[in-house]
């Protein structure tokens, strides 16, 4: 279950590999979700493990209710080789405490904290605190005006040129 949606992925036993599973699991709900392998272990001592991820971000979108059902009549060894024995990681918000408020998004983007501020979370590490500054960018604004005006100076010397007047012209 995604999202309040059920799926049920059909696998077929002849074309039961790990990674034939992965194909299934994207052709028939890669809308919602994504399916990988991931070689757990080392080159020379491989471990695969099936790896299944919500496509949304935040707490309101986890994945829940995986089982494993035979077909009628069962498909030999299928079911019997497959199990969820791996923990699931409960989806989440991103979460930021800016000055002792608790703030939380879907996704790592808080653009609509503070106005005319872009915070994006990149990595969590509860332990270290980021403290930042806002301030007024002097030389920008400076750098910024003496743009306008020399663009508004250019239109206006434009214009100027196009209305002279001449009887003979």
């Amino acid at each position: 279950d995604y999202n309040g949606t059920g799926y049920s992925i059909v696998i077929d036993p002849s074309n039961s590999s790990i990674e034939s599973i992965a194909v299934a699991i994207n052709s028939q709900a890669g809308d919602a979700v994504s399916a990988s392998v991931v070689n757990t272990g080392t080159s020379s001592s491989p471990s695969y493990e099936l790896v299944i991820k919500g496509n949304d971000t935040g707490a309101d979108y986890s994945i829940d209710n995986l089982q494993v059902a035979s077909l009628a009549p069962p498909a030999p060894g299928l079911a019997d080789n497959l199990s969820f024995n791996a923990p699931l990681v409960e989806a989440s918000n991103a979460v930021i405490e800016l000055d002792g408020l608790t703030i939380q998004r879907e996704s790592n983007d808080f653009t609509d904290v503070l106005e005319g501020i872009k915070i994006e979370a990149i990595a969590a590490d509860p332990t270290k605190t980021i403290t930042f500054g806002v301030s007024i960018d002097e030389e920008g604004i400076k750098e910024k005006l003496t743009e306008f005006v020399s663009a508004y100076n250019e239109v206006m010397t434009f214009i100027n040129k196009q209305n002279k007047y001449s009887e003979d012209k």
